[in-house]
This record gives structure tokens, C-alpha cells and sequence, in this order.
């Protein structure tokens, strides 16, 4: 979907003393995240001929900007700022009156509020939902994806007459025009975890690790940008998934972990989740210092743990060829407890999946059965599924997924129905991050929640979530 454009916010202060030239002088601030668009091109045109040429200054690190002898007319006002194309805002314009008299125009530029980018996105939404905007893009690349998708999941705590229950939500959206996103009904009060998946070129699914995000206290609005990657295979490997296999890059990781009194922490070990990398993990030397080289790029979760202390996370940008930092502040002291023994059943083993896997209902792949198989999308998984035919091709010009006599199958991505063709599948997630598909044939034999017509149903389930 594409962005609304929405209007700057200009305000103007006109001075008491005017002279025959004036200045024009003013922050530009982004009121999202109150930090200045520091580096922002601040342009004064002449607004019967904004077409010609102007006043062009650059806000300093504070977002400041100065244009002085500013001659008498009417002028066109404005800034641009890569946020304001990540965003998808058009560069906004305002008009400015300079008089025939001195004097100096205060002229403070920012953006609209959170709240009415959020309303003007979604509309009017419950109390303490918002929106996740951004884009996804190829971080080899440094380029927008083709297609692609941003999966969003947490989970709630729900009181009614059986009790309190934990319950699993999660959010799908499209990556649409410019390799934007949008994703309406975000809770704001709790974290949330997110992942992008998108397509690089030459056609192969690329991938980010799921970070945790959280939105600013009475802020309806969060903006992240995401990079993915493609994995990439071991030389000489003759099965080569998109996901499975160890890959090294030229990005780097630099940082400190300190304690919550601001002392540095030694012997704290630091783990780059998702990065599927031979070297994702370094422990804090003696003034806390850490260094990653030779990763791969993306957006990736990054977690810290120390002996007596609560872990603490945080979500990391890295570019081939550069060096990021990321300093990560120890949570709260924990106490130390005697050692317990504590026994109970494998966990997921009463899961409705595993259950009917037991009870033969249904045909199963298994996240070990796509890995040996060496699949890279899902055609590849289920091809060998006998109530299900792989044929013909997709306007995009993949393979069709059909059940027995060529009816379409309903698809459910960890209990929610997918509207979108089934050969979108590669896009919305890709099969690395896959843990199991049950597929039945018909009423049957499948789940009651999960009744949808004739045709074969299959259900995917992705890694981590609740089956």
C-alpha cells in the first residue's frame, strides 16, 4: 500500500521590527521521534517561479538552518530528508511572506504527529493499538526488495470465566509500492516481535531475523526500516536451502556491555540471533568491550547474557562493508537460587500438531523432511504430498499448489487464513523459517476450526510459533 502524503507542519513567528532584507531561520524536527533532521536541504523558492532558482541551505546536526538576505516576496518553504522517503512523503511546501522591512522570520519545520499519521493510515483504532510502518530492503543491496511481507506476532494476556489465558495474535501485511509496509492494530503496550521476508534479486527470498520492537510510551506510531538478506550456501553443497546453511559478509559489530550502575561488564557473552553465520557470538573482554567481524548484512536481534543479571536484547542494522555499534545495558540484578531438578514432559509434545501427528490424521512435513529435501519454496516441499498436484503456472510465473482434481486448498499461516493466491507463500514466509505443514484431504480429516469447503486444507506453522 502507499503511504499517505501528509502536510508539514510549518509555524511561522513573525518579528515586531522589519528592515529591507531579511533571514529566515528555523529548526526542522521530526515530531515522531522529537530528534532534529539533522543534515536535512532546507529550499526558499520564489512561489510565482518555483521552478527556478532558489535558496538552498543544509540544517546542522541540531537541524538548524539560516538563510539569510532573503529579499522581499512570496516564497515556497520546505525540506527534504531520506526519512521523508522512507516515510513516503512527498517534500511538503509552505508559503512565506517576506516584507519590504528587516527583520527575521522564525520558520520551524516538522512533521505531523504521530497520532495523525496513524489516524490518517488506519483510521480510528481501539486504545492501545497503533502502527508499524517502514520498509523492507536487500541489504546487499542497499536497494528496495521486488515483493516481500512483514510478519508481526506477540502475545496477550486474556480474563474471562475459564480463567487467565495467554493468547497468541499475530499480524500479516504485504510489502507494497517503494518496498513499504504498513501494519495496522499493533498493540502499544506490550512488545512486539517482527520479521521481513522479501524477494532479491535473482529471484531468491531473502530474509531478516525477528527483532523485538516497542513502541515509545502515548506514541501510536513506530517507523522501522528492515534489511534482509539471502543466505547463502556452503560451497560444494549440492542441496542448498535458502536458510540452512552457515554464510560470512564483510559487516561489522562493535559495542560495549555495561552494568546498570554504567560499570562495564566482562565475560558477558553476546549472541547475534537468526544470523545463521559461523561467528555470531563474542564474550565482553575486561572493560566490556565486544567485536564481530565478517557477518553477513540485516536487521538482526542482538542478545547479551551475564552470570547474575537479566539478559537484555536489542535490534541491530548492518551493511556489508560496515561497521555498526551497539552499546547493551545488563538488565536488573537477579538473585541466585540452589540448584532445583525440575521434570516434565518434552515441550510441544501435547501440541495439537504433534498430537495429530501421533493419531496419523493428516500428512506431515517436517522441518527435517524440507531441510532433506533440500526445498526451497513450497512447491518444492509439497510436491510429493499425494492429495495435493503441483502444476501449471502462477501469473508470476511460479508453480500452482491444487488439490485432487485441480480445486484450490485452503491455507492457514499459523491459524490464519490466507486470502492472497497460494503462490504467494514464498513471499509471506519463506520455508526456512518453516517448523512443520499438515496437509488434509478433506472435511474429514481435518481440524473443525479449520472447515473451508471441499478441497484439501493445509496448515503451515512457522519456528517459535504456538501449533
Amino acid at each position: 500500500m502507499r503511504v499517505s502524503t501528509l502536510p508539514l507542519l510549518l509555524a511561522v513567528a513573525l518579528p515586531a521590527a522589519l528592515a529591507a532584507q531579511a533571514r529566515v531561520v528555523g529548526v526542522a524536527r521530526d515530531s515522531l521521534t522529537d530528534r532534529p533532521f539533522a543534515g536535512a536541504t532546507v529550499q526558499l523558492v520564489p512561489a510565482a517561479t518555483p521552478w527556478a532558482t532558489g535558496r538552498t541551505v543544509t540544517a546542522d546536526a541540531g537541524g538548524r538552518f539560516d538563510i539569510p538576505d532573503v529579499a522581499p516576496g512570496r516564497y515556497l518553504l520546505g525540506f527534504v530528508h531520506r526519512r521523508l522517503d522512507s516515510l513516503d512523503m512527498e517534500p511538503p511546501t509552505r508559503t512565506l511572506d517576506v516584507t519590504a522591512r528587516s527583520g527575521e522570520l522564525v520558520a520551524d519545520l516538522a512533521l505531523p504527529s504521530a497520532r495523525t499519521i496513524a489516524r490518517s493510515l488506519c483510521g480510528t483504532r481501539r486504545d492501545g493499538t497503533g502502527v508499524l510502518l517502514g520498509r523492507v530492503l536487500d541489504a546487499d543491496r542497499n536497494q528496495a526488495v521486488a515483493a516481500g511481507s512483514v510478519f508481526v506476532r506477540w502475545a496477550e494476556i486474556r480474563i474471562d470465566a475459564g480463567g487467565v489465558h495467554t493468547v497468541r495474535q499475530s499480524v500479516l501485511a504485504k510489502v507494497g509500492e517503494g518496498s513499504r509496509y504498513a501494519v495496522c492494530g499493533v498493540p502499544t503496550d506490550v512488545p512486539v516481535l517482527v520479521q521481513a521476508a522479501g524477494r532479491v534479486p535473482p529471484d531468491t527470498t531473502a530474509t531478516s531475523g525477528e527483532v523485538e520492537l516497542a513502541f515509545a510510551p502515548a506514541t501510536p506510531l513506530l517507523h522501522r526500516d528492515l534489511l534482509v538478506r539471502a543466505a547463502r550456501p556452503d560451497r560444494g553443497s549440492t542441496a542448498a536451502s535458502a536458510g540452512g546453511a552457515p554464510g560470512a559478509g564483510t559487516a561489522r559489530l562493535t559495542g560495549r556491555v555495561i552494568r546498570p550502575d554504567g560499570r562495564p561488564a566482562s565475560g558477558a557473552r553476546v549472541v547475534v540471533r537468526d544470523m545463521r553465520a559461523a561467528d555470531s557470538s563474542a564474550v565482553s573482554s575486561a572493560d566490556g568491550t565486544f567485536r564481530l567481524e565478517a557477518l553477513p548484512g540485516g536487521t538482526y536481534a542482538v542478545e547479551v547474557v551475564a552470570v547474575g543479571f537479566t539478559p537484555a536484547r536489542a535490534a541491530v542494522d548492518l551493511l556489508p562493508g560496515r561497521a555498526a555499534a551497539l552499546d547493551l545495558v545488563l538488565g536488573a540484578p537477579v538473585g541466585a537460587l540452589r540448584p532445583i531438578s525440575v521434570y516434565a514432559r518434552t515441550p510441544g509434545a501435547a501440541s495439537e500438531f504433534a498430537h495429530r501427528r501421533r493419531q496419523s490424521v493428516g500428512r506431515y512435513v517436517s522441518a527435517e523432511d524440507i531441510e532433506r529435501r533440500g526445498a526451497r519454496t513450497y512447491a518444492e516441499a509439497l510436491r510429493t504430498v499425494p492429495e495435493l498436484r503441483v502444476t501449471g503456472q502462477s501469473p508470476r510465473g511460479r508453480p500452482e499448489i491444487r488439490g485432487r482434481g485441480l480445486c484450490t486448498p485452503a491455507f492457514y499461516l499459523n491459524g490464519m487464513p490466507i486470502l492472497d493466491s497460494a503462490s504467494d507463500l514464498d513471499d509471506l514466509m519463506p520455508i526456512t523459517q518453516v517448523a512443520g505443514i499438515e496437509v488434509f484431504d478433506g472435511p474429514a480429516e481435518r481440524p473443525l476450526q479449520h472447515d473451508h469447503g471441499p478441497c484439501a486444507t493445509v496448515l503451515v506453522w512457522t519456528k517459535g510459533a504456538r501449533r
